[in-house]
């Protein structure tokens, strides 16, 4: 090889970062799903309860329980858009998320043990195997960051109905709050 060949810009590190950063995201994307759960808990049980409260009351507040039943029903489908959004976000609900590694060791070390035989210098073999290296880390950053990209815009969208279901969820307590005044 010559020496303008040689002469690359040494990004390995970059990619071999990139890499482990994207595998980072994944395992917090991994960790995210508990917070939902919690408060989609927490909102069916208040809104379970008051319905409850309300359903006692007598046909005269006909109108008022229709509100509250409309504002129920908002919270339920925000809810159930939102966790729809969640299990997509946590596993590509109905299919899964297929992260690439970086490849079997055995057969890197292989690959390794083949360029030292086929090559003239140990320099040329180690150029060789750094772009092998950094074209193998490039690739799965790259397909893993696109899934990662995917995941959080489903997980955007899963936030966006919990923050209906809880703003609705306070009209809701607002209501009961009221007739427990009157």
């Amino acid at each position: 090889m010559d020496d303008i060949e040689k002469k690359e810009i040494n990004t390995f590190d970059f990619y071999k970062e990139l890499y482990f950063k994207e595998i980072e995201r994944k395992k917090e994307f991994d960790n995210l799903i508990n917070l939902p759960i919690l408060i989609y808990t927490t909102i069916v049980a208040v809104n379970l309860f008051v319905l409850e409260k309300f359903l006692k009351e007598p046909l005269d507040k006909y109108f008022v329980i229709c509100i509250l039943k409309v504002f129920v029903s908002i919270t339920l489908g925000s809810i159930a858009c939102s966790l729809y959004y969640l299990l997509k976000s946590f596993v590509n609900f109905p299919k899964s998320y297929i992260y690439k590694e970086i490849g079997n060791p055995k057969e890197i070390f292989d690959y390794e043990l083949n360029l030292r035989e086929e090559q003239e210098t140990l320099e040329d073999a180690e150029l060789l195997m750094n772009n092998y290296l950094k074209d193998s880390f490039m690739d799965c950053a790259n397909t893993n960051f696109l899934i990662n990209q995917k995941r959080s815009e489903f997980y955007a969208q899963s936030k966006n109905g919990i923050f209906l279901g809880v703003a609705s969820t306070i009209i809701i307590i607002v209501f009961y709050f009221i007739k427990l005044i009157n």
